[in-house]
């Protein structure tokens, strides 16, 4: 399985998510995006469920490290990625943590620049030396 590739779909629909609503999830999920094997469609929709369970949790995780920012002004692609990566540190042992802020880290950069992915680097890495 590309884990990358699983990452950025899980990602995407994360966005989906932030700016459509859970309420939209089945569909979200039901997208097949370039012919995703079955291995990366698991993987996609455990990620996505997971984070969809833990949305309150993660959101205040994400108002608790927040430094200098109120939570309504930050871009709901870099709640998606912080998202991802919070799951995949709390919830996949075979993930390091530091990889887990790196991915996400590279994610938004790729979909929104250097400036939020030192956000999402820092808001991360708070959250890390805070547990």
């Amino acid at each position: 399985m590309d884990t990358s590739k699983a990452r950025e779909i899980a990602f995407k629909i994360l966005y989906e998510m932030e700016v459509r609503g859970a309420d939209k999830l089945h569909e979200l999920l039901a997208l097949d995006e370039d012919g995703m094997g079955e291995k990366v469609r698991e993987y996609v929709e455990w990620v996505v469920n997971g984070v969809n369970a833990k949305n309150d949790e993660y959101n205040e995780i994400i108002m608790n490290n927040l430094q200098g920012w109120k939570f309504d002004r930050v871009s709901k692609l870099s709640i998606a990625a912080i998202k991802l990566a919070l799951f995949e540190i709390e919830s996949n042992e075979k993930i390091n943590q530091n990889i887990a802020i790196s991915e996400a880290v590279k994610l938004s950069v790729k979909f929104e620049g250097e400036e939020a992915a030192g956000f999402v680097n820092g808001v991360l890495g708070s959250y890390v030396r805070s547990v």
